[in-house]
């Protein structure tokens, strides 16, 4: 190993192939080095792969889970719902369909009318396009989004919307983390503690501006007046921001932007989310948007390769890099290439393959059915990796998929 490498790969068995150079992914484990023994040798076969949460999150999450897949269970039982939708058109027939509360309970084969294929990636690709549909059309919000009240979207709406929140959850176990964390628990619990309204809140806002905010109430440096005032104006407060007021300031300008205005639109949108969330405690709720949400340094961690050379080597330990650096936008894109969903599924790694391209096909492909992406071997840098990988992804029409 050269002195600036960090990472070392751990792999058994030998490869029979010079152009596709792949092991069983069961055996695939890229592992960090330090002064202890790397924690996947230390793990049970209950451990959830590719998180670091503490205890309690982790049981929220595996409570939930398993009442999940216990609905999931049920509706294999159920009578099959062929349902086919327009990719340019998600939101509204998807809305359409789930007008008929039956639909609920039944088990959806979906087909994207532009494309042959079906199965568990088309579904969740399908849930995906809408939740992205929906928050650009009917939201406000940065890496969280607050519900605006629109004439688009009528109240009774919010009641197909809360219907396909559900079904969504049980059939693909994905949740739009992309819908403030606040507004959920007002919806589900009918209350919200301060310390979730500024956090939701601080998602709202741009990196930036979430930063000078922080740096306002954590009172570190000077106090950024100008900048606060800026963002104060774009929420219609006018109340003059002070060290001394600027939390409770901020808690009033939460609350209203994310409980009171849109408290009709969450009310319904319980109303559609049906039986199942009875009894959910927060830290269950919390769980989800703590463990599905898909940020750099977590989407790094559920990539999971099999390098059987230095080469391949390279070339994930660049992968593992680019992911690191993406900003939240591009972090969720990729995962959305990697396996049609918008979050990250606990316990569901990204499986990497290696592959020779030529040089004039170089390109990232994915099979979303299986959670599986496949990148070129012969990479010759990281530059050249993030530059394949920025162009491909920022471009839907470009993606190489199949399922």
């Amino acid at each position: 190993m050269s002195r600036d490498e960090t990472e070392i790969t751990f792999y058994s068995g030998e490869s029979d192939s010079e152009t596709n150079k792949t092991l069983p992914f069961s055996e695939a484990t890229i592992m960090e080095v330090g002064d202890k023994p790397p924690e996947v040798l230390l793990e049970d076969d209950d451990g959830v792969e590719g998180t670091t949460e503490d205890e309690d999150t982790l049981q929220g999450f595996k409570t939930l889970e398993e009442r999940r897949k216990a609905h999931a269970q049920k509706s294999e039982l159920l009578k099959e719902e062929l349902i086919t939708v327009s990719r340019h058109n998600v939101l509204k027939e998807l809305l359409a369909i789930y007008q008929d509360p039956q639909i609920s309970q039944k088990k959806l084969v979906a087909f994207l009318d532009e494309d042959s294929g079906s199965g568990d990636g088309v579904l969740r690709e399908i849930y995906s396009i809408f939740w992205s549909n929906f928050v650009t059309q009917n939201c406000e919000g940065s890496s969280q989004f607050a519900i605006s009240v629109t004439p688009a979207m009528q109240p009774q709406g919010y009641v197909f919307v809360g219907r396909i929140l559900t079904h969504s959850y049980i059939q693909c176990g994905s949740f739009p983390v992309q819908l403030a964390r606040a507004s959920l628990h007002q919806a589900i619990f009918d209350s919200v503690s301060d310390e979730i309204l500024l956090d939701s809140f601080l998602m709202l806002l741009p990196v930036k501006e979430r930063d000078s905010v922080l740096s306002g109430l954590n009172g570190t440096g000077r106090f950024p007046l100008e900048e606060i005032l800026d963002i104060l104006d774009d929420f219609k407060e006018s109340t003059m921001p002070t060290p001394e007021n600027f939390r409770s300031l901020l808690i009033k300008v939460a609350k209203s932007e994310l409980v009171t205005k849109p408290y009709l639109p969450l009310l319904k949108l319980r109303e559609g989310m049906g039986e199942f969330w009875n009894g959910l405690r927060r830290e269950e709720l919390d769980a989800i948007y703590h463990m599905c949400n898909p940020t750099p340094q977590r989407v790094a961690r559920y990539l999971k390769a099999v390098a059987n050379d230095a080469q391949e080597q390279r070339v994930v330990r660049w992968l593992k890099r680019y992911t690191r650096n993406l900003d939240d936008k591009m972090a969720v894109r990729f995962v959305r290439f990697c396996t049609a969903s918008d979050v990250l599924i606990p316990g569901r790694n990204i499986l990497v393959r290696f592959q020779t391209m030529t040089e004039n096909a170089i390109s990232p492909k994915a099979r979303t059915c299986f959670l599986t992406l496949t990148v070129a071997r012969n990479y010759r840098s990281y530059n050249q990796l993030r530059d394949n990988f920025d162009f491909f992804l920022r471009d839907p029409s470009l993606w190489d998929l199949s399922d």
